[in-house]
């Protein structure tokens, strides 16, 4: 499959997710677990940036490492040069 049919078939995957879960933070968890398996990842997280202390939690993940008290500079790691220069990275 070319990358732009794959590309295209998963934007829709993601899309039915959304439209099809009522409820937000299952819709995002589902769009994670979606984009966790196209992309072959072991594991991924969904970060928010909270504006009132310029950092990044995760608020969604999957995968062993467990997130749940970590936060992470605006600016800092790979989370926060992508929200803070606005260009996506792959690792």
């Amino acid at each position: 499959m070319s990358t732009n049919k794959r590309l295209m078939s998963v934007m829709w995957e993601l899309l039915d997710q959304m439209l099809e879960t009522p409820d937000l933070a299952e819709a995002n968890s589902g769009a994670l677990e979606i984009l966790i398996r196209t992309m072959n990842c072991e594991a991924g997280a969904l970060w928010l940036l909270d504006k009132e202390t310029d950092r990044l939690v995760p608020v969604f993940q999957s995968g062993t490492v467990k997130l749940a008290d970590v936060s992470v500079e605006n600016g800092l790691g790979v989370e926060g040069s992508v929200t803070k220069n606005g260009k996506t990275m792959i690792i």
